[in-house]
């Protein structure tokens, strides 16, 4: 099967949160009392089947200067606390002492995967849930390649090939792919 890899607009960043057991609610109440972050998309707070202690903030910018002129803008409407990951700063209404780690990652979206699963033809910044939930549920699932030739377009087109029949599956159509993304870093 030939088809086009098309990647998103912009990057997807993923900032992986740790904090310290003791402090999940008080950083999950600062999360709730300061404006979102620019770009913010979700803020993923496991429940079952994961670090209970991570949380995940998936952020959309246009670019990188994008996304440094929206975190400039933020610190100065809202009093922040940053956290410094050395010269690339990242915002958080949280002190320091509440964090153990505090990791980024870029990715890119694999647009036609989220299409073959009928998602939006604009990714992730456009998803909207086709079936209201008063508690959705959100799945993230990672894949690590083995080095070897071209794994990751290898691996977009199974999945190309595969999600129309994992969505047809779906007697209730209540699945849906709201994100697809990859890095090779």
């Amino acid at each position: 099967m030939v088809f086009k890899l098309v990647a998103g607009k912009g990057f997807v960043e993923v900032r992986r949160v740790l904090v310290r057991a003791h402090m999940r609610p008080t950083y999950l109440r600062g999360l709730a009392a300061h404006a979102p972050a620019p770009g913010l998309l979700a803020c993923l707070v496991p429940s079952i089947g994961a670090e209970m202690n991570q949380i995940l903030h998936v952020h959309h910018f246009d670019s990188f200067d994008a996304r440094d002129a929206g975190l400039r803008h933020w610190q100065q409407e809202d009093e922040m606390v940053a956290v410094s990951g050395g010269d690339a700063c990242f915002l958080h209404p949280h002190p320091p002492e509440e964090l153990l780690r505090d990791r980024s990652e870029v990715f890119i979206e694999a647009l036609e995967c989220v299409r073959a699963a009928g998602g939006s033809p604009k990714g992730a910044p456009a998803f909207q849930p086709k079936h209201a939930a008063e508690s959705p549920v959100y799945e993230w699932r990672e894949y690590q390649l083995e080095l070897g030739y071209n794994p990751i377009p290898k691996l977009r087109e199974a999945f190309h090939a595969g999600l129309p029949s994992k969505v047809e599956a779906d007697p209730e159509r209540r699945g849906e792919v709201a994100f697809m993304g990859y890095t090779d870093i």
